[in-house]
């Protein structure tokens, strides 16, 4: 085994474990993106046990919609603590096999997310080198994409929210290469999209400017088996070493030896662990091995190769670039110019809802980038008198002035009108009553909103019609109405088989499905306006009057 690599214990890294937790597990989970911390919990035989901590701080606990349960079960997200180096190795498999005796379970909603501090990789916050790097990575990630996918031994290349990198990446790894400014280089990653590998967060800074970009890989299908989550956690300290130190660089797609070495997915297997040093004689350093990653290596490998096995056996035609270049076609095929150059990273951007807590209300430079970037129509939810009350095809000016006299929890959504056209009826939410009625305002039990579309939902409302033995409400029909008329008749729990993002709100509570992100104190269920708000607070900067004051004036006015 060759030597072990120090550099890689220096890489900050975070993993998150999707699970299903039961019941009798006594975990507090919290809201999505608001978990509360793990600190103990109930095993199978009864017992109370203490939850590892990695120098005293916790994991947390949070919900996520897009994790399908069985009765008696809690879905359940854990995120770990900022880990690092041999301890930090050591204290995952502590807390998977803590997990694992608690009864936690995994089923194919689930993944297995880990992301990486880019700084603590490149040891610099320099743009242009993190530039380099995440183009270095890009590259590396989409020749190496069959081992990764394979090391899972399941269908993960074909979920939608850990695709392949498209074609289209590359173009976006170079604009971002050869622009200088900051604010084009982070719109770019964003525009690359939530694939297995994220790098919309490649350039994120915090309130006080502090640089603070990660990169996430999605590629991993859920586990708890530590062998596999050892083997996923090398992989990705292992490429993220080889994009840093890597200095030729080839294209984005695979060269003829590559393409011959990846034929299928043990093939690929064996060519990552020549490429990053673990085999093989061309390399002196195991990259990204240390600690039991290195010592333990011989064990989990075998498992890594069985996987592969397993993954050539059930897709061993599998065409994973085919694959992400269809998805990419159906997300960009609009009926009109303006949608087609609308560059979406997924179907699931189509909308977008913001989710906003008691005492948060989003500004409205942001409400009104929200409508660029979805002008077809704003509609709201909150509640009152024990009910929801909504009303919708708002104004953003409307939309303004309303949201000043609202207390409490309030839902916004503003829409593009993808299923169904431009139809002030057709706005969100719905109620979730027998006709889902159209009307712009009112107030029911429950309302529905959605942020995606569903292409079957014609073939669902032909079921509905005839289990329900009447007919189907007139009136304009979208995804989102039939939906609201399939929640009344089968309840909520049926929007974990639908794809996009939901929003479930009666007078008791908020229940959100699909992945969602925390951005500005709110839940919103994608960032895609967020590129215009830059914009549009660039634009007031360069269009400032300027001051042609004598200087002494101008300095007694400054205050």
């Amino acid at each position: 085994m060759k030597t072990a690599d120090p550099k890689a214990a220096l890489i900050q890294w975070g993993i998150e474990l999707e699970t299903r937790l039961p019941a009798t597990s006594q975990v507090a989970v919290g809201s999505y993106h608001s978990g509360y911390p793990v600190t103990t919990g109930r095993t199978t035989a009864g017992v109370r046990s203490n939850a590892p901590a990695f120098n005293a701080d916790t994991w947390k606990a949070e919900r996520d919609g897009s994790i399908r349960c069985d009765a008696g079960q809690v879905p359940c997200e854990f995120v770990s603590p900022i880990l690092h180096g041999e301890h930090g190795v050591v204290h995952l498999i502590a807390f998977v096999e803590w997990l694992n005796a608690i009864g936690a379970s995994v089923n194919a909603s689930c993944g297995c997310h880990i992301t990486v501090g880019i700084e603590s990789i490149i040891g610099t916050s320099d743009t242009k080198a993190v530039s380099e790097f995440i183009r270095k990575l890009a590259h590396i990630a989409r020749w190496h994409a069959r081992s990764l996918y394979g090391q899972t031994g399941t269908d993960r290349h074909l979920n939608h929210y850990s695709h392949p990198l498209y074609e289209q990446t590359a173009q976006h790894m170079r604009k971002i290469v050869t622009c200088e400014q900051e604010r084009v280089k982070a719109e770019c990653a964003e525009q690359c999209g939530r694939g297995m590998v994220n790098f919309r967060k490649a350039f994120k800074r915090d309130r006080d400017g502090r640089f603070i970009g990660v990169v996430e890989f999605r590629v991993f299908a859920g586990t708890l088996n530590i062998e596999k989550i050892m083997h996923h956690l090398a992989s990705v300290l292992g490429l993220c070493r080889r994009a840093c130190e890597v200095r030729c660089l080839g294209g984005f797609g695979k060269n003829k030896i590559q393409a011959k070495r990846t034929a299928t997915a043990s093939d690929g297997l064996r060519f990552l662990w020549d490429y990053l040093g673990w085999t093989g004689s061309a390399r002196p350093v195991a990259l990204g091995l240390f600690g039991k990653l290195h010592s333990e290596f011989r064990h989990y490998r075998k498992h890594a190769q069985r996987l592969c096995q397993q993954f050539d056996e059930r897709y061993p035609d599998a065409n994973l670039y085919a694959f992400a270049q269809a998805i990419r076609r159906l997300r960009i095929d609009r009926p009109n110019q303006e949608q087609r150059t609308r560059t979406l990273e997924s179907e699931t951007d189509m909308c977008v809802i913001l989710i906003c807590p008691q005492n948060v209300r989003p500004k409205s430079e942001v409400l009104y980038a929200c409508h660029d970037a979805n002008p077809h129509g704003a509609g709201v939810a909150w509640r009152e008198g024990g009910r929801v009350r909504w009303q919708k095809n708002l104004s953003t000016g409307e939309l303004v002035t309303l949201l000043k006299k609202l207390e409490g929890e309030v839902v916004i959504h503003f829409r593009w009108a993808s299923v169904g056209g431009v139809d002030a009826r057709l706005c969100h939410p719905f109620p979730v009553t027998p006709k889902a009625s159209t009307s712009l305002s009112g107030m029911a039990e429950t309302v529905l909103f959605h942020n995606g579309t569903w292409s079957g939902y014609e073939e669902a409302l032909k079921r509905l019609a005839q289990h329900r033995k009447e007919h189907i409400p007139v009136g304009p029909m979208s995804d989102t109405r039939a939906a609201a008329l399939v929640v009344h008749t089968t309840g909520p729990d049926s929007l974990h088989k639908l794809p996009g993002r939901w929003v479930w709100m009666n007078h008791a509570e908020t229940r959100l499905f699909g992945p969602w992100e925390a951005w500005g104190g709110m839940q919103v269920s994608n960032t895609f306006f967020v590129p215009r708000l830059r914009s549009a607070q660039a634009r007031r900067k360069a269009t400032q009057p300027a001051d042609h004051r004598p200087r002494h004036q101008s300095c007694l006015f400054a205050c």
